[in-house]
Parts: C-alpha cells; structure tokens; sequence
C-alpha cells in the first residue's frame, strides 16, 4: 500500500449514488466506506498542500478536519432539501470566526470533473465595491498582478 491512498475513480459512484438516494439509511450503510475512500485522502491532500501554504499565509487555518467540506449538506436555510453531496472539497483560508471577508483557496472533486482556485469568501457588496474602486483607481497595479498571475500559472501548468 502506498504512503497516500488519494481517491479512486469508483469513489465517485458511491458518491453520486448517495446524493441519488438522498437517504440517512444508505449513507450510515456506506459511512466508513466514504469516510476511508474520500474523507481522509482528501484530509491528506490538504496536509500536503498545506505544507507549502503556510508559507503564504500563517494564520490561514491548516487543520485537515476543518478544511475538508462534510458529506451531509446543511439545509435549514435551503431550498434545495437534498441532504448528501456529491462532491468533496478542500478550502484553504483564514479561521472563519476570525475575518469577515478574506480569500480563500480551494480544491474540489465531483464526479466527471475536478477545480480549484482562488476567491473571496463570504464577500459582501460593500467590500466588492471597494475591491472594484481600487483596480479602478490603480489599474496599471492590477493589470501588472494579472500578468504575473498568468505567467506562474503558465509555468504551472507547463511543469506537470
């Protein structure tokens, strides 16, 4: 067995199949299974990632059990009552309890696909009409950060 077991393509069957059945009896059925499968190998994603963010941002949150996004969805204040998901994420970002608005980094599996990237959580109007204004009043500043953006990601994306 290798050092990490990262997640396996039928992962994403169960993990589909349980949003299917939207049903407390199927997910307790297959709980460890999803637990051992998506859980801690997304947990071991976000331990290895983090080891290099924690160089950006040191009070960014880095405890695996809170970055990984949980199976069973919210949905007290939903319209969509839909109880499981069917995509796992990781989010690197500040304690949540600690910032109002602050950027965040995450990484995401759904069945067919995978993303990441990097937003604002929580952004309120008021602060994206602040964010706007600043690349308004310095946008040779911004257009020069979009660049370098592009050309690390450029690199990136070259070396894998």
């Amino acid at each position: 067995m290798n050092k990490y077991d990262f997640i396996k393509s039928d992962v994403f069957m169960l993990l589909a199949e349980n949003r299917f059945r939207n049903s407390k009896d199927f997910y307790e059925e297959h709980k460890n299974e999803i637990k051992q499968k998506v859980i801690l190998p997304m947990r071991q994603i976000a331990g290895i990632i983090s080891q290099d963010l924690i160089k950006l941002d040191e009070k960014m949150n880095l405890n695996p059990v809170k970055m990984v996004s949980r199976i069973r969805r919210d949905t007290r204040f939903s319209k969509d009552k839909t109880l499981y998901r069917e995509n796992v994420w990781v989010m690197f970002m500040r304690p949540k309890n600690e910032h109002n608005t602050f950027p965040c980094m995450w990484f995401e599996i759904q069945p067919g696909c995978y993303s990441y990237g990097i937003g604002i959580y929580n952004s309120k109007p008021r602060f994206m009409e602040y964010y706007r204004d600043e690349i308004l009043k310095n946008p040779d500043e911004f257009l020069s950060a979009v660049n370098k953006a592009k050309k690390v990601g450029t690199k990136f994306i070259d070396n894998q």
